[in-house]
């Protein structure tokens, strides 16, 4: 009913929400705002500023000033002093977006105008990503041109530019990132374009690492085609590939791999633990495993137990896998390595499932237990073994 009313009368729509419940005018009101910002929006921010609820009128002042740019940008900009002063940025940053979506070469002359480095780089990637979608090779010229004031803010934006010109031109996609600086990190963008190129066309993208540079960049780029191809069920392969980096690196990629190669497929990757004939490719699929059963729960008990029995031990911690909270569960001592990633992966666990957490005490020893159930128990107890 307020809906049809919002679409003549958005003014008299919004009265009547008044009277509604809380609930239902945090349903109702954002679509009334919405059309109230293209029929009367100064008399609708007029409305709003008077709310008496803080949060609730700072919230539906924001989605006008975002539907008022969406729908004229100009007009926005033209009533700028109309607009309460608290609110007078927010609505010029609104706008500038609008604009930069709508036709982001004009956007381009707003970035000089901008001190600020957040608001800057906030409008500069909005430019990129719609003026790369409209017209790449523009775009491209636009973020190598000398317009940037600040590198950050050119290196980001150039980024998002060089995502879409993969799609266009993988050739001259990893040309322009190969002849850009190394970041402060050492990280070069041509790891992205891989990144990027081997969900599309992962043959071409593993011919391109040949022209990546050395260090950390050569390695994330092995890992993204690593991944890659175990996605597409090439694990004899994706563990080849790690062979032509340098041996530092090749544990870090395998290592990778296994994780998500037990993701993609843990029953192909159990079955071919008697293949790997070094400890270290043992241990490192292990672990990999025993981290994807905590959330797939695919392993039996004696599975675990032969799990178990090829991961590097060390004084990490205890901890005790089980398939359910009655059994007595596989009891592992990891080594330092295997038990920070044990609690990465928990953590992550339970932040997806939204979980309760009971921590007792205070000790050294730990025990994790995974469960069918969307209980996930992680206790500090002492004394066992």
């Amino acid at each position: 009913m307020l809906h049809q009313v919002a679409l003549s009368d958005p003014q008299s729509a919004f009265q009547q929400a008044q009277s509604i419940s809380r609930d239902a005018q945090d349903v109702a009101l954002p679509t009334i705002v919405e059309r109230w910002a293209r029929s009367d929006p100064l008399v609708a921010m007029g409305r709003l500023s008077a709310l008496q609820n803080a949060s609730q009128r700072k919230k539906f002042q924001t989605t006008l000033l975002r539907a008022w740019a969406e729908s004229d940008a100009q007009d926005l900009f033209d009533n700028l002093e109309q607009i309460p002063e608290s609110l007078r940025q927010n609505a010029e940053q609104q706008a500038m977006l609008a604009v930069a979506r709508s036709s982001p070469s004009d956007a381009v002359g707003y970035l000089v105008e901008l001190t600020a480095i957040d608001r800057q780089q906030n409008l500069a990637l909005e430019i990129a990503k719609h003026w790369s979608q409209q017209d790449i090779y523009a775009a491209l010229d636009w973020v190598l041109s000398d317009q940037f004031t600040n590198e950050s803010t050119r290196r980001r934006a150039l980024s998002k530019v060089l995502r879409n010109l993969v799609d266009v031109d993988p050739a001259l996609a990893l040309q322009t990132a190969l002849k850009q600086p190394l970041s402060k990190y050492g990280h070069g963008l041509e790891a992205m374009v891989i990144e990027q190129l081997a969900r599309t066309d992962l043959e071409r993208a593993i011919a391109m690492l040949s022209q990546v540079r050395d260090g950390s960049t050569k390695l994330h780029a092995f890992i993204s085609a690593g991944r890659s191809l175990v996605q597409n069920g090439g694990y004899d392969r994706a563990l080849r590939l790690g062979e032509q980096l340098p041996d530092d690196d090749q544990s870090r990629y395998r290592n990778s791999v296994m994780w998500q190669w037990a993701d993609a497929d843990p029953e192909a990757l159990y079955a071919s633990l008697d293949e790997f004939s070094a400890q270290e490719e043992k241990n490192q699929a292990a672990a990999a495993l025993m981290m994807s059963n905590f959330r797939n729960n695919f392993l039996s008990e004696e599975q675990m137990k032969n799990v178990s029995s090829m991961l590097s031990s060390g004084s990490g911690g205890q901890y005790v896998f089980s398939s359910t909270t009655s059994s007595p569960g596989v009891h592992v001592d990891l080594s330092d390595q295997a038990s920070v990633r044990v609690m990465e992966v928990v953590e992550q666990v339970m932040a997806d499932r939204a979980v309760e957490v009971t921590i007792d005490g205070a000790a050294a020893s730990k025990a994790v237990i995974f469960v069918e159930t969307e209980e996930v128990i992680v206790n500090d107890s002492e004394g066992e073994d």
